[in-house]
């Protein structure tokens, strides 16, 4: 072990003028600060460029962004958490980090329902008014994960309980993952109970098991990555909602015909461009290969190509392209989703 000691004297003896507010203090004042430089071989020198290294790259961190960048960085969700991207900051800053190291069952799906309301986007985060508080237009949101690799499936909902929408959606994810004895773990209600029983008769119609695992009574932690997903999920709404905002001026509440939508959004966000602590995004970690396909932001407006399954077939005076409004990127078609006056159109060419 290393420790160097560091004396400091003022240069003028009464140079500390709050000395003057304390009764009986001394006017002599000798700081001492003492540096543990660890248990390793390292030199003050070594340790002084450590620093200034890092000092760089903080510099680097915060400089501001070329247009190129910015372009980027929208395109792709916002997945990448940036400090100039006021939305990513507003939406998305956290507090210290605090790591722990768990066992991971790779069968094992957590689900949980979240909510979402105009007083705040995360239900949860509103503890200052009280448990169990309903909040008024208040949208749910179910969310199921993936502890073998994070992949997530969400939906608004517009029923809680067996609603058959989302017991679809969620065996779908557990046969694409080729999981054929999942358990579902969520906390013990009534709701979660129900969507279980739904989702084990149908994964047995497709081949697979799934069993319900009740998560402990008032502990958050026996569905920690759920929860965790939760509080991602919410940043995530609010940054492309205060970036949509700012371009088209279009405030995307919970009860808006859009924020279906959104969910649907982040959630691809969440499985194909959002980087996860191992350095992969849980579509690589899927597939092997980074999501590759066409993008564009949230609520862009674009020319997407008619296919012949969508709209009608057209005919040769007809318009081959239509102006839609990007609203989500299915993972499995690797297209785009857009909402037209008329409804929503799928197309795998955008411009």
């Amino acid at each position: 072990m290393e420790v160097i000691e560091d004396v400091m004297k003022p240069e003028v003896e009464d140079d500390f003028t709050w000395q003057a507010r304390i009764p009986m203090a001394p006017r002599k004042l000798v700081t001492v600060f003492y540096y543990f430089l660890g248990h390793g071989k390292q030199t003050v020198q070594e340790v002084m460029e450590k620093s200034k290294v890092r000092k760089e790259r903080l510099q680097q961190s915060v400089e501001e962004p070329t247009d190129e960048m910015v372009d980027k960085h929208e395109l792709m969700g916002h997945s990448e958490f940036k400090p100039w991207c006021k939305h990513c900051v507003g939406g998305r800053s956290r507090g210290e980090i605090h790591k722990r190291v768990v066992t991971v069952d790779e069968r094992v799906f957590e689900g949980d329902y979240t909510f979402y309301s105009q007083l705040g986007y995360d239900k949860n985060s509103l503890a200052q008014l009280g448990e169990g508080t309903e909040l008024p237009n208040a949208t749910c949101v179910l969310n199921v994960i993936s502890r073998k690799n994070g992949t997530i499936w969400s939906t608004v909902c517009l029923m809680k309980g067996a609603w058959q929408y989302a017991v679809e959606g969620v065996s779908y994810m557990i046969q694409k993952l080729k999981i054929k004895d999942a358990m579902l773990r969520a906390d013990p209600e009534p709701a979660m109970k129900t969507v279980c029983d739904a989702l084990a008769a149908r994964a047995l119609e497709k081949g697979c098991a799934c069993m319900f695992q009740q998560g402990q009574v008032g502990s958050h932690q026996s569905i920690g990555a759920c929860e965790q997903a939760h509080d991602v999920q919410a940043g995530y709404v609010r940054t492309i909602h205060s970036f949509v905002f700012e371009k088209t001026g279009v405030k995307i509440h919970p009860k808006h015909v859009l924020f279906p939508w959104l969910i649907r959004y982040v959630m691809f966000v969440m499985n194909c461009l959002h980087v996860r602590p191992n350095g992969l995004t849980a579509y690589k970690m899927e597939h092997g290969v980074d999501f590759d396909a066409r993008l564009a932001t949230f609520g862009e407006q674009v020319l997407f190509q008619i296919g012949k399954t969508t709209m009608n077939p057209p005919g040769k005076g007809v318009p081959r392209w239509a102006m839609g409004t990007v609203v989500g990127f299915p993972e499995a078609e690797k297209g785009c989703v857009c909402v037209t006056p008329g409804g929503y159109e799928m197309s795998r060419t955008i411009h």
